[in-house]
């Protein structure tokens, strides 16, 4: 069975239909393709979350967590009930990378993800953007420097 593990950044409608698509897929994934989908962070622009669970989080985590952010919730703000530990998002991200490589998944607006995503790339992982604002930044940022040197 080979493991894929995401990190989420950005929660907004498209963050939120990626993490949708994959609750409703992943056992499809896993029994068609022997490919176990495991989302190990979730990031907004107010901190992150990360899990350490052998599977990452569950669908009905993942299902609770889409309920808080669509009645105006953000991880900032996530109750204590959640039992999950709020972090910055760098290291929401940097605490999945145990678990081998990591594909970030951006759907956040701007080029404040870039950093975080240079990042990822710079401890072996991948990135997947619906975001192109990052790739955008001009040569001279050094953020736009983690981006193309890996």
């Amino acid at each position: 069975m080979t493991n894929v593990v995401l990190a989420q950044i950005g929660l907004g409608l498209i963050g939120q239909s990626v993490i949708e698509q994959i609750s409703e897929q992943r056992a499809i994934w896993e029994q068609k393709y022997g490919m176990r989908v495991v989302v190990r962070a979730l990031i907004d622009s107010t901190g992150g979350v990360c899990c350490d669970e052998a599977g990452g989080y569950a669908n009905d985590e993942l299902a609770a967590f889409l309920r808080h952010r669509r009645s105006g919730g953000r991880i900032a703000n996530l109750p204590d009930d959640f039992g999950w530990t709020k972090r910055s998002a760098a290291e929401a991200l940097t605490l999945t990378q145990p678990f081998g490589p990591v594909i970030a998944i951006d759907t956040a607006a701007g080029s404040k993800t870039a950093e975080l995503l240079g990042m990822n790339l710079s401890n072996g992982g991948g990135v997947v953007l619906s975001n192109e604002a990052p790739l955008a930044l001009p040569a001279t940022n050094p953020y736009a420097d983690l981006l193309w040197s890996e």
